[in-house]
């Protein structure tokens, strides 16, 4: 038989155990609050910041450490399937359109980057832009689009700049191709906070 004290220990450990199971539920619906304010970042507007927020579930910002930029030179266009947004080309969606992907509507892990010895899948976000930069450089607008999903995502997701790479950083030579300007894209990231 219990004794009266144990019971209320008890009940006191089930509401305690409830109530903490609501804040967190009630927090994770809480969109991830950015570091910088959005109209202090030069170039990203709360409208255009909004196709972050473009998901089905609640955005994970937690779960997103990476960001890897893509292009379709090396790999054709089934890297786009993998990743979570798609820049899009004159040919497809628009010339620099920002497409969020399925996967990225529902947070699910990509399919884009294979580093041996290392989990990047279930913590970097995909960008592909729809071009293939071995041959033709990005448009102007294509550009403009990464760094502005790019810059969202640092935002949204609390991604400092030395944690965006270029997938050929992480050993996959060609993508994107040489005529991607990495040089400029990264002097347009947010930098680290202090």
């Amino acid at each position: 038989m219990l004794r009266s004290g144990t019971i209320k220990t008890l009940g006191a450990l089930v509401v305690a155990l409830s109530v903490g199971a609501l804040v967190l539920l009630w927090l994770e619906r809480l969109p991830a609050q950015p570091e910088v304010p959005l109209q202090a970042v030069n170039g990203l507007t709360p409208a255009g910041h909004a196709v972050i927020h473009e998901t089905d579930v609640p955005l994970q910002a937690i779960k997103w450490r990476n960001v890897i930029l893509h292009d379709i030179g090396k790999h054709g266009p089934a890297i786009a399937e993998q990743c979570h947004f798609l820049i899009g080309s004159a040919d497809q969606y628009g010339d620099g359109a920002i497409v969020p992907t399925r996967r990225w509507r529902l947070q699910k892990a990509g399919d884009h980057i294979h580093v041996p010895g290392h989990s990047f899948e279930e913590c970097s976000v995909g960008v592909c832009v729809l071009v293939d930069s071995r041959r033709v450089a990005p448009t102007r607008r294509q550009l403009a689009a990464v760094i502005h999903v790019v810059r969202g995502l640092q935002l949204a997701c609390h991604i400092p700049p030395d944690r965006v790479y270029l997938h050929s950083e992480l050993g996959e030579q060609g993508c994107p191709g040489g005529r991607f300007q990495g040089r400029a894209f990264r002097d347009r990231l947010i930098p680290a906070t202090r």
